[in-house]
């Protein structure tokens, strides 16, 4: 199970191996087990999405870094294509399934970054060595969470919604209910997909998005009455 789940693997290289070492394996096992083993590899069905190839020598090289606390140096492309050079403080890896992440200080922007590993153009070179900062947060998986899907978006929407969260995909249950929390660009899109569910919900925050929800539903309203006589 494990080969084949690095058979879906982003890091460049690894896929190819792991399913060579998976052909190998089924013709090595014994007669009785085959079976079983053939049975297991139908069973198991890795769900599609996009995978961001990286070399693994800058996993290396950045794991490196963090290891003995040394500053690097690299190219880095932004999401616009923008290509320009970084120097950061590495201090973690985080492995999203689709993506590698390394938590950063940014020393040109002096703050905390999210680099995509699938981005960097060069293999980070160390620059010497840092003294450690306080870390963003206890748990590295959940900042990298939160810096992909809420902080480059313009509203952090926070929902209650009534109904189990095993009705409702990728959510949270915080004891009185399912919560949404995530970022989006405008107000109006999660409002017509929350209204789409069909579940009660009770907007958390930002005020701006009760405001918003209670101006658009006005406007439903309006819209639902009853026909009037088409003007001339």
């Amino acid at each position: 199970m494990s080969l084949s789940a690095v058979a879906a693997s982003p890091v460049a290289g690894v896929a190819e191996a792991s399913v060579r070492a998976l052909t190998k394996l089924e013709q090595v096992l014994p007669g009785r087990l085959r079976p079983k083993f053939s049975m297991l590899r139908e069973a198991v069905t890795t769900l599609p999405g996009p995978r961001a190839a990286v070399d693994p020598e800058i996993l290396t090289s950045l794991s490196a870094a963090i290891t003995d606390r040394q500053v690097v140096g690299f190219r880095y492309a932004k999401a616009d294509g923008e290509s320009s050079r970084r120097l950061a403080e590495p201090y973690g890896l985080v492995d999203a399934g689709h993506r590698w992440y390394v938590v950063a200080w940014d020393l040109g922007r002096e703050d905390w970054r999210t680099f995509g590993a699938d981005r960097f153009g060069s293999v980070p070179v160390p620059r010497g060595r840092f003294t450690p900062r306080s870390l963003p947060g206890t748990d590295l998986a959940g900042y990298v969470h939160d810096s992909i899907v809420r902080s480059p978006y313009r509203y952090d929407v926070v929902v209650r919604i009534d109904a189990p969260v095993q009705q409702v995909a990728e959510l949270e249950d915080d004891g009185d209910g399912t919560v949404l929390r995530a970022g989006f660009d405008s107000l109006e899109y999660p409002l017509i997909q929350l209204a789409g569910m069909g579940f009660a919900f009770e907007i958390i925050e930002p005020a701006e998005f009760r405001d918003r929800a209670r101006e658009l539903g006005s406007r439903l309203r309006e819209a639902g009455r009853a026909e009037r006589p088409a003007s001339s």
